[in-house]
Parts: structure tokens; sequence; C-alpha cells
């Protein structure tokens, strides 16, 4: 197996564990709520006491933030076993073994942590502003407000589906939208990819005789776009992180080789390997080959963003350049240069 088939196979492995980990995480807190308390929230307009009753926190996330940890940890072993058996150091010759608790490592997997915890749960507050805002001018019963956001029980599973929890506050945009067309009989829902299609005859049928949609349908809809959202987001975040996690656990690996002096920093020289195929950026298209030292960043010739490794984000590089990344690195290193 190839590096690049063993990081595509890794990425597999964890992408569900991490999707799960998201998603329940997500009906821990919808599931919850009481919903009696966020009603007098609502009533009072008082937004910041909706939100702290969702209940988010470290804790709350702690499903995601550990499947991450899980995948940087085995990324680091995996690395290690690539390297030579017994490497050289001035000590004499040692065993590697991957350090998960080495400072370094912990400092990125909090910070990781910390900025996705951070970016979901900004995402929640600015949902439940919206939802307010809404439900304000719409004149919608409070609890209506608090069911658009937490969800509605599922008679079926017990469980609340199509709530804005856990979607970004543009998704919850997008939802809006969907809503909007719905409600006003706008052809331009057929364009919406995360609508449910089987009800399209429905909604064909109601703009063709001019007769608006009950209010059970347009929820129901918008309820099913939410819960395709936040499908495509967990799908998102999965991914993204679990690429995130492996590569910085190799290039962790490597710098904690150079620490213990089994190979010479100038030894160890980097490569950006794309995934070969169509849907690879053109900015990362452009990295493809692009060889640094371990200590020096990739730097992107066409939007100047700098990675230390695919996925990196502690240099600036934007969203853009990161997400749903599936590039890796392909390292070559002079163990032998240790000896010197």
């Amino acid at each position: 197996m190839t590096p690049k088939q063993q990081l595509d196979a890794l990425a597999e492995l964890f992408v569900p564990d991490l999707r799960s980990a998201f998603f329940a995480a997500i009906q821990d807190i919808t599931d919850t709520v009481i919903i009696a308390q966020l009603v007098e929230a609502i009533e009072a307009g008082d937004v910041e006491r909706a939100f702290r009753l969702l209940g988010f926190s470290d804790a709350a996330m702690r499903p995601l933030t550990a499947a991450i940890e899980r995948a940087f940890e085995t990324g680091g072993v995996l690395t290690g076993r690539t390297f030579p058996k017994y490497l050289t150091t001035p000590s004499g010759k040692a065993v590697f073994r991957f350090d998960v608790r080495n400072a370094r490592a912990e400092a990125w997997l909090r910070d990781k942590s910390s900025s996705l915890v951070t970016a979901i749960t900004d995402g929640a507050r600015s949902n439940v502003q919206t939802a307010l805002t809404v439900g304000m001018e719409k004149g919608l019963n409070p609890r209506v407000v608090a069911l658009d956001i937490v969800g509605r029980v599922n008679p079926a599973s017990g469980k609340r589906e199509g709530g804005s929890i856990g979607l970004s506050a543009n998704q919850e945009l997008w939802v809006r939208s969907a809503q909007t067309k719905l409600e006003n009989l706008d052809n331009g829902y057929f364009n919406m990819e995360l609508r449910d299609k089987r009800f399209d005859r429905t909604v064909a049928a109601a703009i063709r005789d001019g007769k608006p949609l009950s209010r059970e349908t347009v929820d129901k809809l918008v309820g099913r776009y939410r819960d395709a959202a936040l499908k495509w987001r967990g799908d998102n975040i999965a991914r993204t992180e679990a690429m995130q996690a492996l590569n910085a656990s190799e290039y962790e690996a490597t710098r904690q080789a150079v620490d213990i002096g089994a190979v010479k920093k100038d030894a160890v020289q980097r490569e950006w390997d794309d995934a070969g195929d169509g849907r690879v950026r053109p900015s990362h298209r452009k990295l493809n080959g692009q060889r640094v030292g371990l200590d020096e960043p990739f730097v992107s010739p066409l939007t100047g963003a700098r990675m230390k490794h695919p996925g990196d984000t502690s240099l600036g590089a934007p969203t853009s350049e990161v997400a749903m990344c599936r590039c890796r690195v392909r390292s070559v290193i002079d163990w032998l240069s240790s000896l010197d």
C-alpha cells in the first residue's frame, strides 16, 4: 500500500467515527433541552438565555474532539511505523514511539478542539438570534420558534429532527431562503440542491394551481432541508477534520524524530502531493510537487496561503484552502544524516 493509499484508508476509517461523533453531540444537545424554559426565554426575547439553555460547552462537544484525538494519535503511530525499526540517536539505537502527550502535540489538539467547538457554538448562537428575529417579524408562536431551533420529535425514532442546531449561520440562511420560496410558491425552490425531492410533485402542483402550501407541509419540507444540511455539514466536518488530524500527526511524528536526534532537521524534505483528480483545487494543483524544509511552509502560488501541511490553518490559511482537502505530504528523509 502506498503512503497515499494508506492515508486514504485511514481517512475512510475515521470519517465515519467523526461524523457519528458530531451527530451524537448535536443530538444530545437537542434531545435534552427543556422546551418550556426555552419558550420562556423566547417570549422574553432573551437571545443569550435561549442560547445558554441549549447547553453548548466543551463537554457537550467532547464526542467530536475525542474522535479527533483518536485520529491524530493513530496517524502519528502509523507514521512512526514507516520509520526505520531502530533509529540512531545520540544516546544509541532507539525505537520510535509517537508521543501524543508531547507538549506540541497537545497544543495542536487543544487549538484544534477550541477552534472547532467555537465555530459550531458561534453558528448555534447566530441561528438562535435568527430564529428569534424571524419569529418576531412573522408573529410566530414562541413554541414554534423553539421547535425551529431544536427540531420536532419524530414519533418513529423519538428523536428531534429538523432543527437549526448544528448548522452554520450560512446554512441556516439557505434554509430560510428555501422556506421563503416555499411560502411564495417560487420556482427557484427547485434549484436548491438540498431539498427533499420526494415532495417536488406536491410543491409543483401548488405552484401550478397557485394554492399556498399548508403550514404543516412547509414546516415538514423546511425540517427535511435542515436535516439534509446537517448531514452535509457532518460529512464536511468529518472529512476535513480527519484529513487535518492525519496530516498534522504525520508532521508531528517527523518533528518528534528530529527532537530525539534520530534525524537532522535539514535532512527532511517535504513535498506537497495532491489527490490527482479533477476535484483538486486549482491552488492545490499548483502546489503539487512543491518541496520545502521541515520548518518551511508551503505557499500557494495562486492565493499566497501559507500552510505547514495540507489542512493547516495556523499560519492564516482560509477555510477555502482547507475544507474537504484530500492532499497529503510526501516526506523525504535522509535517516543516515544522523551518522555524520
